[in-house]
């Protein structure tokens, strides 16, 4: 997951595809969705045990995202928070209070060449 804030820092994008579990007529469904990582959701780091700073000052604690099939996200700029449990598993939660578990299936990720020549 902190390669996703690599990406977005070096002007790039990147989409996941999740398949999460839903719940219809009591039973569980599984359902595939592309979201479109806007940002991230950084946490600071503790020194290390010796005094000494990790390579990195900030984790990557979830993806913001959006998607077509949400209502556009206002206030926010996001339409829903993805995380990840120690299992591996995903946690969507969506700005209208929706919560959904699965995995994410994929990543594409898109970043900019950058050419010498540019200004």
């Amino acid at each position: 997951m902190n390669c996703l804030g690599t990406v977005l820092e070096h002007g790039g994008c990147a989409l996941l595809k999740l398949v999460l579990h839903r719940r219809q007529y009591g039973q569980l469904e599984d359902s595939v969705s592309w979201v479109w990582v806007v940002g991230v959701e950084t946490q600071a780091l503790p020194e290390t045990v010796d005094g000494s700073k990790p390579r990195s000052s900030h984790a990557i604690r979830a993806a913001l995202v959006v998607s077509h099939a949400w209502s556009a996200p206002w206030g926010s700029g996001f339409g829903a928070r993805v995380s990840w449990d120690a299992l591996g598993q995903c946690i969507l939660c969506s700005v209208d209070g929706v919560r959904l578990q699965g995995r994410c299936a994929e990543v594409v990720t898109i970043v900019p060449k950058h050419s010498q020549h540019a200004t």
